[in-house]
């Protein structure tokens, strides 16, 4: 669910930029179907990302799609590194980070030296630190991913009443559960 205060706050700052101000009911529609979507951080990237592009007042699938852009890891990898840039500088980067990155572009700003390496970046040093980034987020990006998997089969194994029924049904449990792990290797 996102932050109400965030929230609150984003939809203030685009209703000024478009010269829009919502109406209560359409600000409570908004808020929830953005909150059934996004975290807070996705809807702040969203909302500043509509803020900088739109033409228009952004729906609520405009907003979505502005937080999500693309589904290729590399794509979303170098989006999340030009925000990290955008950010370098201010006084916490660390809270900055925190509040805004998924866990995933968490684990890739820690793996390439986070606030430290940022703070101390120099021009000629960017590419590479990018692609350790890029490299970093992918990786973490697929382990997600497996995780995911494993958690969808482990909850598929909770929807069965008991599976200490015999070996045919534990057996049956197990022909359900193991192609998801084995396919979510590949």
């Amino acid at each position: 669910m996102i932050n109400s205060q965030e929230f609150a706050r984003w939809m203030g700052i685009l209703g000024d930029r478009f010269n829009r101000p919502l109406a209560a009911p359409t600000a409570r529609a908004y808020f929830e179907i953005l909150s059934r979507e996004l975290t807070t951080a996705e809807f702040v990237a969203g909302a500043e990302r509509c803020f900088e592009s739109c033409k228009y007042w952004p729906s609520p699938k405009e907003i979505i799609t502005a937080a999500r852009p693309v589904a290729s890891p590399e794509l979303a990898a170098a989006d999340v590194f030009a925000d990290i840039l955008r950010w370098n500088g201010r006084p916490n980067l660390m809270a900055e980070a925190n509040e805004r990155l998924s866990p995933e572009a968490m684990r890739a700003f820690l793996a390439v030296g986070g606030p430290a390496k940022f703070r101390e970046l120099t021009s000629a040093e960017a590419p590479f630190v990018r692609k350790e980034f890029v490299a970093a987020f992918v990786a973490a990006a697929h382990d997600a991913g497996e995780a995911r998997s494993a958690g969808e089969a482990i909850s598929r194994a909770r929807d069965y009443k008991r599976i200490d029924n015999g070996p045919q049904r534990i057996g049956s449990l197990l022909g359900d559960v193991m192609p998801r792990i084995e396919g979510a290797r590949t």
